[in-house]
Order: C-alpha cells, then sequence, then structure tokens
C-alpha cells in the first residue's frame, strides 16, 4: 500500500509540474508576442509621425530656425495626437499584460492550492496506510502469537493423550493379569473341593 501512495504521490507531483511548465511556457510565449507586438506598434508609431511630420510642415526647406511659420502650430498638435497614440496603444497593452498577469497569477495560485490539497491527500493517505499496516503487523503478531499458544496447547494435549493411553494399555494389562490369576485361584479352589 505504500507505494500506492508513493505511486500517486509522484503521479500528483509530475501532473503539478506538467501544469507549471505549461502556464510557464504558455506566459513566455504571451510575452514574447507581447514584447514584439510592443516594438512593431511602437515603429509603427514613430514612422506615422515622422510622415506626418514632413507632410505637414509648412517651412520651407531653406528657412531659418528662428521664425516661427503658422506649420508650427499643426506639427505640434501631430506630435501630441501621434504621442497620446503611442502612449494609449501602449497604455492598453500594458493593461491587458497586466490583466493576462494577473489572470495568469491567479491559474498560477489555483494550481498552487490544488497543488496543497493534493499533497495533504497524499500524506494523509500515506499516514492511513502507515496505521493500516502497524494494525496489520499488530495482528499478524497477534495471530502468530496466538499459533504458536495454540502449538503448544495441542503438544501438551497429545502428550496428555498419549500418557493417558499409555496408562488404559497398562492398566488393560494389569487387569488381564488380575483376571488371569483369579481364574487360575478360582480353579485352584474348584479343584481342592
Amino acid at each position: 500500500m505504500r507505494k500506492e501512495a508513493t505511486l500517486v504521490h509522484e503521479a500528483l507531483s509530475s501532473s503539478l509540474s506538467y501544469q507549471e511548465e505549461e502556464l510557464e511556457q504558455s506566459f513566455q510565449s504571451f510575452v514574447d508576442s507581447s514584447s514584439s507586438l510592443c516594438t512593431n506598434e511602437e515603429d509603427d508609431a514613430d514612422e506615422d509621425i515622422e510622415e506626418e511630420e514632413t507632410r505637414f510642415s509648412s517651412k520651407p526647406e531653406g528657412a531659418a530656425g528662428g521664425e516661427n511659420y503658422e506649420g508650427d502650430d499643426e506639427i505640434s498638435m501631430t506630435e501630441a495626437a501621434g504621442s497620446c497614440r503611442g502612449r494609449s496603444g501602449r497604455s492598453s497593452q500594458v493593461q491587458q499584460l497586466k490583466e493576462e498577469n494577473t489572470s495568469l497569477r491567479r491559474t498560477l495560485r489555483e494550481l498552487q492550492r490544488r497543488a496543497d490539497l493534493h499533497q495533504c491527500r497524499v500524506s494523509e493517505l500515506s499516514e492511513e496506510l502507515l496505521q493500516r499496516r502497524r494494525q496489520e503487523e499488530k495482528e499478524a503478531r497477534d495471530l502468530e502469537s496466538m499459533v504458536h499458544s495454540v502449538e503448544q496447547n495441542l503438544q501438551l494435549m497429545t502428550r496428555r493423550a498419549v500418557k493417558a493411553e499409555n496408562t488404559v494399555s497398562r492398566l488393560k494389562a494389569e487387569l488381564q493379569q488380575l483376571q488371569v490369576k483369579r481364574q487360575l485361584s478360582g480353579s485352584d479352589l474348584h479343584g481342592s473341593l
């Protein structure tokens, strides 16, 4: 029975290890895909911003840097919109990652709780198995002691029976001798009369 409990414990441990590995691989692949998405979206956002800046720039190519043009306001607004879009995209990705993280933590806690329950159950079963073995060993010792006692009683009774048979045989022999003597003395008495 101890082997069964050990096998159950190993099976549960193996199952938990496998589930933890799957969870870790799933999480890692999610992180990898999310980070590549973030990088791709950041690159795309940067390219979009650069395109918009060159497209909407009202500065002539040879103009001095200190002059103020009407298009400067448009450039600032474009930069702000692109920046907000990038932050908004990143913010939603971060939020999504946080939610996924929370979900994975919850799953991990649930798996850990199950593992703990299984471990407790294995411990209980191991203890119960140990107690049953002890009980069986005690019963086996008691039974062996009883068998030994019965064997001793049987030997004693056999010796007594043999002794009784010998006594009976001896008494029968004595009785026959006495009967023979009586018959002889009875025939002597009849002969003398």
